[in-house]
């Protein structure tokens, strides 16, 4: 409605029937409490969160978000696209999206798997690896704790395709001797 100042508000409004012992109508109760100040705050944070969402979604990283057991929470096309997994994986088990994905490429699964166990047990610490698949791609990892005020609730992870870069240093190098 509007504010006879001119305004624009929000109101929410409460009807609540009164009935006597035998459950006859007797008068409604009406409450109105105005909420304009709510309804802005939550426009400001769906707009906040609208951008999130489109810089996550559209930066050439792949980012994904994981609660403290693993679980993806969310990720991006490029975090996919990435770590070549398949909706199979991504749906799966942590251990499975692991091992039979990223893992299973490595040119060492072994240490993949015991780089990311250790990890998952130090919630606290960010960290940073180069990932060496069989295929040659060469990938930077980060991940860095989620915090909700002082208390850990998962990780976010992003990765970067330096395969490009790798080579070019490498070149760079091999001229320089």
């Amino acid at each position: 409605f509007y504010h006879k100042e001119g305004q624009e508000k929000h109101a929410q409004v409460r009807i609540a029937p009164v009935v006597d012992l035998k459950g006859n109508f007797i008068e409604s109760l009406v409450s109105v409490s105005d909420i304009t100040e709510i309804k802005s705050r939550d426009l400001a944070l769906a707009n906040s969160l609208s951008q999130l969402e489109i810089t996550f979604d559209n930066i050439q990283e792949g980012i994904c978000v994981t609660d403290t057991t693993g679980n993806l929470l969310r990720y991006n096309q490029k975090y996919f696209e990435l770590l070549q997994l398949t909706p199979e994986l991504i749906n799966g088990s942590v251990a499975d999206r692991v091992q039979k994905g990223p893992a299973s490429r490595s040119k060492d699964p072994q240490a993949y798997v015991k780089r990311l166990v250790e990890i998952v047990s130090k919630p606290e610490d960010p960290s940073k690896d180069v990932l060496h698949y069989i295929d040659g791609s060469v990938i930077e990892r980060y991940s860095f704790p989620q915090r909700i005020g002082n208390k850990t609730v998962g990780r976010g992870w992003s990765f970067r395709d330096i395969t490009e870069q790798q080579a070019f240093e490498r070149v760079l190098q091999e001229s320089e001797e």
